[in-house]
């Protein structure tokens, strides 16, 4: 073939190549190792956000509660007492308590339940009990972090308190922190 010969046939060849539907398709995203796949799926997972833990769903249940009334024997938010609230936040984390102030402290130390003696070392979602009434546990509510709790409190039903106010701090008696 000659030297004209074979530039008119890359000539026509080039012209049909453009006219013609493609033979294969292009990727939508270019072709990666499998190392740079795994750096790609880190990075994509690095920005999701992360599952709310335990301890963050029951302190946003507490507080959804916020104003509801109190109510002697109360288990809903139709209206609660102290340990009929703790109960009923703790449920939606799949934690069955006792409906009883006292009966929640007396779970400390046994299986998945710990007793915790210094109020620096309270984590938001541990119950905090005070003594009310009397000698004894009276009164449980939801720590819910900065020195604040949440609790169903016969006054003013659900109310959001300091650990540390005048009422409150001289009756703190110990918490107990739930494993979830």
């Amino acid at each position: 073939m000659s030297r004209v010969s074979r530039i008119a046939a890359a000539c026509v060849c080039a012209a049909t190549m453009a006219t013609a539907a493609p033979a294969f398709a292009v990727p939508a995203e270019p072709i990666v190792d499998a190392k740079s796949a795994t750096k790609a799926k880190q990075a994509r997972k690095a920005t999701a956000v992360p599952a709310p833990t335990a301890a963050a769903k029951i302190k946003r249940t507490a507080l959804s509660v916020v104003g509801a009334p109190y109510s002697y024997g109360g288990t809903s938010p139709a209206g609660f007492d102290c340990s009929g609230f703790t109960s009923w936040v703790y449920s939606h984390v799949g934690i069955t308590l006792p409906h009883s102030s006292s009966a929640q402290y007396s779970l400390a130390g046994s299986d998945g339940f710990t007793r915790i003696d210094d109020i620096e070392d309270l984590q938001i979602g541990d119950l905090v009990f005070h003594a009310t009434g009397g000698s004894g546990i009276g009164h449980v509510g939801i720590y819910i972090g900065d020195g604040s709790f949440v609790s169903a409190t016969s006054s003013e039903g659900i109310q959001v308190r300091s650990l540390f106010d005048s009422y409150w701090g001289p009756l703190w008696v110990g918490a107990v922190r739930v494993s979830a």
